[in-house]
């Protein structure tokens, strides 16, 4: 059995009933999420001083339990600092930060 027209980032519970004349029992239980979206234009911009900055995005369509940011010093593989945020959040501010580097932002839905 294939399930379609599902919203991204939900969580579903699947049953398979046998039924016999008037009688039911549920035989199969099983929990399964699909994928969530990616949030959309992102935008990053300097905060109120030189040593910050604010990631703002639009959420993507469905559910979501949380952001996972991830800041990068520009040109690195590993993360400087992975933070979390509520997946009703759109935005998060970064301090404490270097003035004058170059920092990559990645958001992602968890």
């Amino acid at each position: 059995v294939t399930l379609d027209d599902l919203e991204p980032g939900m969580q579903y519970v699947a049953e398979v009933v046998s039924q016999a004349g008037p009688y039911e029992v549920v035989s199969q239980k099983a929990v399964g999420y699909t994928y969530p979206l990616s949030p959309s234009s992102l935008k990053v911009t300097s905060g109120e001083n030189s040593s910050v900055l604010v990631a703002q995005w639009m959420p993507p369509a469905g559910g979501r339990d949380a952001y996972l940011i991830s800041l990068y010093e520009n040109g690195e593989s590993t993360a400087l600092r992975q933070l979390t945020t509520s997946g009703d959040s759109t935005n998060i501010t970064l301090a404490g930060l270097t003035a004058g580097s170059r920092y990559r932002v990645e958001v992602q839905t968890v």
